[in-house]
């Protein structure tokens, strides 16, 4: 699972992710709160709790198995068969191999160097609250960042003392390496609950893409696991909405997904036309 290659990418994703603490505490915490012991305390937790729970959630969406098909499952009747070449197995609905895993992932959504893992239906929801997981972090950060902007901009408007170089320093570092994180984090955050609400993985977007634009004048293909969009999140992120963003995987086994009352109505049409017509039909899309 990786490659030498994915691991300096890990490698890379754990300095950005400790360095803000590193230098965050020394710099930003202690200077600001060291007049009051409480806040300081305070802050301090904040900022362990902070880090700690990045670390797990990276380390849950790193090492926790994406799901990968079983050798011994065989499609029955209500399964469209779809055969790997490369596992020689058939592959469950919604799976899909991946090449750096050399194995079909369960609901793969795609292959992420920065955690050195696939995105598949076990380890979804952790890759998608480490994302939420360092939004908060960096924004904490920058709430830190501007207060001691402000209390360095205090004590040179009253004592015309020029900001020290460590403390330039140290502010042009993390603002150097936050604003681009954060704004990366962000917008794959958002893309990710896009796609979580409509009940989509990145493939399977880029795949009706790929239809949609090889014939002309044809209508988007309707999504059969299209539920509404909160229980498509809850299909992620699990039933129990209080529980969302704590690290816990909604249980799951990633071989049969539900389908939208639409898809299983248009198919009992096509199924009663058939019928009418003497015809038997062969198999079921995945449901």
């Amino acid at each position: 699972m990786g490659c030498t290659e994915d691991t300096i990418f890990q490698i890379v994703v754990l300095i950005l992710v400790t360095t803000p603490y590193f230098l965050g505490v020394p710099f930003l915490v202690i200077p600001l709160f060291s007049h009051s012991i409480p806040l300081l305390c305070l802050h301090l937790i904040i900022a362990s709790l902070v880090i700690a729970a990045i670390l797990l959630i990276y380390w849950k969406a790193s090492l926790t198995s994406p799901g990968y098909a079983p050798k011994d499952w065989v499609p029955d009747q209500t399964h469209l068969k779809r055969h790997c070449k490369s596992c020689q197995s058939w592959k469950p609905p919604r799976a899909h191999h991946c090449k750096t895993c050399n194995k079909c992932v369960l609901k793969m959504d795609h292959h992420c160097p920065w955690i050195n893992n696939c995105v598949g239906v076990h380890n979804h929801k952790y890759f998608i609250l480490f994302l939420v997981y360092v939004a908060v972090g960096i924004s904490y950060l920058f709430f830190l960042m501007t207060l001691r902007c402000i209390e360095l901009w205090k004590h040179y408007h009253l004592t015309k003392e020029r900001i020290s170089t460590v403390d330039a320093s140290i502010l042009a570092i993390l603002f150097t390496i936050m604003l681009p994180v954060l704004l990366g984090v962000t917008g794959l955050f958002f893309w990710q609950m896009h796609l979580v609400s409509m009940n989509k993985t990145t493939i399977e977007y880029f795949e009706q893409d790929d239809k949609t634009k090889k014939v002309k004048h044809e209508k988007d293909d309707p999504n059969k696991y299209d539920l509404g969009c909160l229980d498509n999140t809850k299909e992620t992120l699990g039933s129990n909405i209080l529980l969302w963003f704590l690290p816990i995987r909604p249980f799951t086994s990633g071989l049969y997904f539900r389908v939208s009352r639409q898809y299983q109505s248009d198919l009992y049409h096509q199924q009663t036309l058939l019928e009418g017509e003497g015809l038997t039909v062969t198999h079921v899309h995945d449901i």
